[in-house]
Parts: C-alpha cells; structure tokens; sequence
C-alpha cells in the first residue's frame, strides 16, 4: 500500500469511529411518525440527513413531521421518524472564542457519547506562498470553539496527503496547517486550470470514497479559490442541460471538464454521508485565468466549478473572512451544530445500489434546506446477522472498530522502576453491570507497528474494568489500542493517543495526572463519574529532596487555559523511593454541574521554572 493508501486507510478508521458516534443522548429528540416496520417483498427503512436553517445559519429546532416533505425519484415518501440530532453541544460558535476546550478525558467506541468529524480539505495548488496566515488564523479560532468530542483531520489536495488524521489534539492539527503552504502557479494557463481542476475533483472523490458511509454526517470543508466549472448547467444526476435536453455539450478534450467529473465528487459525498462545504480564499480569487486570459465569467470564471461542485453535493460556497463579524468557519460550526435525520420505508426494487434522485422541503418561510441531491440505497445485506466469533488479539490487530461492547480507554505516563517510561492502560465497559470476559491491549508506532502487547490475567477479570502496564517505552507519541470481550462474545475495540514523557518542573519529573477513587484503602482509576461526591487526583514528582521547599497546587476549570473556579492543596507523601512522592488530592464533585472540566496540577521547585500536568474530568448527571 502506498503512502497516500496508508493515509486514506487511516482516516477511513478514524471516520467510521466517528461518523458512528455523533449523537449524545441529552441532545436527541425524536418524533415517531408511525412504528419501524418491514414490508413484505424485503422493504427496510432508509435515514436521510438534512440541515434546516435560518437564514442566518441557525440551526431550526421544532420541526415538525407533516412539515417536512421528503421525496426519492420524485415519489413522495412517509416519514416513519424525524429525528433532531443536536451534536455541538457546548461549542464556542463566537468569531473568536474565548478559550481552548478541555482536552478529551479517554477514547471510546461509544456511539452515544460522539462529536462532530471535520474534514479539512486544503487546495494548496490556488494559495499563493505568503498568503496562508489568514487561513491559519481562521482554523484556529475554529478549533478553539469546538468541543472536546469534536475531532478534525486535515488533508491537502490534489497532490497532497493526509497532514492529521483525526484527532481532538488542537495542537496537532494547528502544527499540521502550519506546515501547508501555497503552491499556486503564478504562469498557470487555461489548460492547466483545466488539469488542476480535474486532478482535484478525483483527489477529493478519492478521500470522500475512502470515508465509507457512516451512521451520521461527516462534514468536508475544501479551500479552494478557483475549479474551472462545465459548460452547461449540471443536473442533480450530472447531466448537463443541453445534454439533458438530447443535444450535446463540447467539453471533450484536455482543457474542458466533463459534467461526470463533478458527479463523482457527488456521488462520494452522498455514499459517505458529507455535508459538504466550500470555502473561497479572499486573497485568490481574482488570480485564476480563465481560457480568454482574464478572471473570466461563466464556465471559465473562478467561481463556477466551485458552484458545480456545492451543486452535485448540496453543499454551500462561503469566502473565508464571512461577512458582519462572521467567518466561514463560524458559520459552518453553527449550520453544523444540529441536524435532522428523517426515515422512509425504501421499496425492495429500489435496494439496487444505485443513486436516486432525493428531495426535501419544509412547509414553513424561512427555511433553508441543505441536503445532498442524490442518495444511494444499498442492496439487502444477504450476510448473517450474527459476526464471527474475533478473539481480543485479532482485534488488536486491525483498525477496525468493534462497537458491540462499548468501552472507554484512557493511558498515563509514569516512570518505571528502572528510570524509563511506563504507561499505565485502563479500560472499562461503558455499561457497568458488564464484565469483561478477555481483553488485550497494544502500543503502536506512528508506522503503525505494534510495539508492545499485554493480556489481563483470568485473575483480573470478572469486572467492568481492568489495568496494565507497559514497561520500557521510548519517549513519543503512540496509539494505544485495547479490544475487549464480554461474557456473551460482545465485541469492542477502541484506540487512545498519548505521548510517553514525563514533565519537567524544574529539575524534577512528573508524571501524568490520573483521577480516581479509593476502594478499600487503594486508589482506582476511574474515567468517568456521575453521583460520587468526591474524586481523587494523584500523581508521582520525581528528583525532589524531602525538606526541599515545593509549591503544589491543584485547579479546576473549565478550559484549558481559562480561570480556575476552585483550588485545592493536594497533599505529598513520601515513598519507597527517595526520590519519588506521591501526590494526592480531592476534588469536590458535588459542588460540579454535569460536564468537563481540565484539572491542573501546577508544581514549582524552589524558585526553578513550574510545570503542569493535566486531565480532563468528565461528570455525568446521575
């Protein structure tokens, strides 16, 4: 597999992990239509995702079923369900956002605790060198409003690769858009406009495709300043309008782009489910040539391939600095923060694999409706409804996602024994009346190696959770992947990034926070909490001197870097070893509403430079 294989088959597991999990179930409210039912010759129900929105790009929130008008190839169907799924909960939507989010507390194949996947699609090849700090500063902001279930990839296009896959490290992905620069060709001609437009088209379809089809949106935003566009109007099934109408269209030849080329970037987006976006760069769009030589106009302009490509995908064309204090990325954080998903009964000679033309409309003024033209309707699935029976290890082993047995996954970094890097592994089963019957864990390279692998023992099983260790890791970045079995062959799989390093404060090491509880005398990690009324904060400083004069001092807050709302004096205790103590403190949780909050353990050494060490804490209502 080649390079940009390897990536495109990274962010397809990442995708499918998110595209499956973008609900949270505070934020569901469903109106039932009538019962699921199946008709007889093998009808099944289809679910079809749509934007309804102001005019301004707020999302509406009160449809209602006898509004909304749904038809495929011109049938109209009955609603079985309209489902509003509220997915950016909690997001800083402003133009500029105060401050970053709460990092993610641990990773999890839960769909029901999911945010929002991002796409980030740069078409380096219309930004000229010196004009991308605009666009650096615009993700940026955008990160900063986003939640911390929200996660983004970044990819530039056409001759690009895959700069970040998914992630809710905002740092990784700002790190990644740095390294991006324009490579916009100052002689470019007519007929290597055409070449760049054509060669994008497949770059974006090709990443689309690589999506697969997910349970909810994934919503793609391609910056691009100029695609040629067809001659012709495209139709939502990508005939051109001389075409449609039985005469003919001259696009053949290298300097012409066929109205199929754009179909295909709307097939892919309707496959993978995309709410799709294009963002114009200011700075360029007045550069492109057109094939008279000039900005052009019409098929030739440097808008027009944009507009073909919003068309076949039902996406919306902004420029990036927006308008009235608004930008393109705020608007799309806003338009994207809620979506309805309405269900039909598909007839069985229309499970053909073959795109149907789709409509939606709402009886109601001022709505906007935004939904791909085209929807694909899979043939019936022939395959037995039950999966093989896949053991922890060959789970560990693949990047697919098993979703069967919801679990969270979380790994800290400590010092072994020896003086190098250990990495603590905890799991647990979202549900906890659910034990795990077998599990495996694993640390991978950034090469996708597996590095090191540890089972629980039959001892250590029996419960909602176990914990292990790895000894001996090289300082970096890692995926730690854990696959688990309950006691009924349920199956899940999940995958964590951590970085294996310990902090610096002054001459002293720390090692990650971790938060828990005491049971019997012992501390436990705990991911999650809902009604315990405290929680317990530890970490290891290692290099300290008893009686030398340390400052310790725990915060809670809100963001990541934003005012603390409590402090708490932990407590340090000596061990074993006499240069490592153990830090402990309690935190309040009674005193919490529900939400995420980043815990700071802020350590100072007698005048030497502090060091910090966080983790988020995530309080559910009980």
């Amino acid at each position: 597999m080649n390079r940009q294989g390897q990536a495109r088959f990274a962010l397809l597991t990442s995708v499918l992990l998110l595209a499956a999990g973008l609900v949270h179930p505070a934020g569901v409210q469903t109106q039932q239509t009538q019962p699921a039912r199946t008709l007889a010759g093998g009808a099944v129900s289809v679910t079809v995702d749509f934007l309804a929105l102001t005019r301004d790009g707020q999302p509406i929130l009160d449809l209602k079923p006898e509004e909304v008008t749904l038809k495929v190839d011109g049938k109209t169907r009955t609603l079985r369900s309209l489902t509003l799924m509220t997915v950016g909960a909690g997001s800083d939507l402003s133009a500029q956002p105060a401050s970053e989010p709460p990092p993610a507390p641990f990773a999890t194949n839960d769909i029901a605790d999911g945010g929002r996947a991002f796409v980030l699609m740069i078409d380096d090849e219309t930004l000229k060198t010196g004009n991308e700090p605009p666009l650096r500063d615009a993700v940026s902001n955008f990160l900063t409003g986003l939640t911390s279930r929200d996660r983004v990839a970044v990819i530039t296009v056409p001759h690009g690769n895959l700069k970040c896959d998914f992630t809710n490290d905002r740092q990784k992905v700002r790190q990644a858009m740095s390294l991006i620069t324009g490579h916009f060709n100052e002689r470019e001609t007519p007929t290597d406009a055409a070449i760049r437009t054509r060669t994008t088209l497949q770059a974006v379809a090709g990443w689309m495709d690589s999506l697969g089809g997910g349970q909810g949106p994934t919503t793609v935003v391609l910056f691009s300043s100029s695609l040629m566009g067809v001659r012709g109007a495209l139709t939502p099934m990508g005939r051109s309008g001389a075409a449609a109408a039985g005469g003919t269209v001259d696009n053949i030849g290298i300097g012409n782009i066929r109205q199929e080329e754009f179909q295909a970037v709307g097939e892919a987006a309707a496959t993978a489910h995309v709410q799709f976006y294009v963002v114009q760069h200011d700075s360029m769009i007045a550069s492109a040539p057109s094939a008279a030589g000039g900005s052009g106009s019409g098929s030739d302009s440097t808008r027009a391939g944009l507009e073909n490509l919003t068309g076949v995908t039902g996406g919306g064309i902004l420029s990036l600095s927006g308008s009235g204090g608004d930008t393109a990325l705020t608007r799309i954080g806003r338009e994207t923060s809620a979506y309805w998903a309405a269900t039909f009964d598909a007839e069985a000679n229309e499970r053909n694999n073959v795109q149907h033309l789709l409509s939606v409309k709402v009886n109601r003024d001022g709505v906007n409706i935004r939904v791909r033209p085209t929807l694909p309707i899979a043939k019936a699935d022939t395959s037995a409804a039950r999966p093989s029976a896949t053991s922890p290890h060959a789970m560990l082993l693949e990047s697919r996602t098993y979703r069967e047995l919801p679990i969270r996954v979380v790994g800290f970094a400590s010092r072994n024994s020896d003086g190098q890097v250990k990495v603590v592994v905890a799991a647990e089963t979202v549900d906890p009346n659910v034990t795990i019957a077998a599990a495996e864990a694993g640390i991978f390279d950034d090469a996708g190696r597996l590095l090191k692998q540890w089972a629980p023992s039959p001892a250590e099983l029996g419960t909602n959770r176990i914990l292990g260790a790895f000894t001996g890791i090289p300082k970096g970045v890692y995926r730690l992947r854990v696959a688990a079995t309950d006691p009924a062959g349920h199956r899940g799989s999940a995958d964590f990034d951590l970085t294996a390093e310990l902090a610096t404060a002054g001459t002293m090491k720390l090692s990650d926070l971790v938060l828990g509880l005491s049971r019997d005398g012992q501390f436990r990690p705990r991911l999650q909490f809902g009604a315990e009324p405290v929680a317990l904060a530890y970490l290891d400083m290692y290099g300290g001197v008893a009686g030398a004069k340390i400052t310790l001092m725990l915060e809670i807050a809100t963001s990541l870097n934003g005012k603390a709302l409590h402090w708490v004096q932990p407590a340090v205790d000596a061990t074993q070893e006499p240069d490592r103590f153990n830090v402990t403190a309690a935190i309040p949780l009674g005193a919490l509403p529900a939400g995420d909050y980043v815990i700071r353990a802020i350590v100072g050494l007698d005048g030497q430079p502090e060091g910090r060490v966080v983790r988020t804490l995530r309080k559910i209502a009980r």
